[in-house]
């Protein structure tokens, strides 16, 4: 269960990093900060979120016992 929780929760982290880091690369320079570019990345706020909940699996996975 552990490993399961650690792997899954580092696919959604790097996968979530990736996608946002794509969404800002494209809008680069258009906007004046980096929040208001966020607001314009298509589904910004759920890697964001998804990101999030990536780390915290991967920290809770970190704590349990093998």
């Amino acid at each position: 269960m552990k490993q399961f929780i650690t792997t899954a929760g580092r696919v959604l982290a790097v996968g979530s990093g990736v996608l946002l880091a794509l969404g800002f690369q494209k809008l680069s320079g258009q906007y004046s900060s980096q929040l208001e570019t966020l607001k314009h990345v298509p589904y910004g706020h759920l890697y964001v979120v998804l990101l999030i909940i990536g780390v915290f699996m991967i920290m809770k996975g970190n704590r349990m016992y093998p």
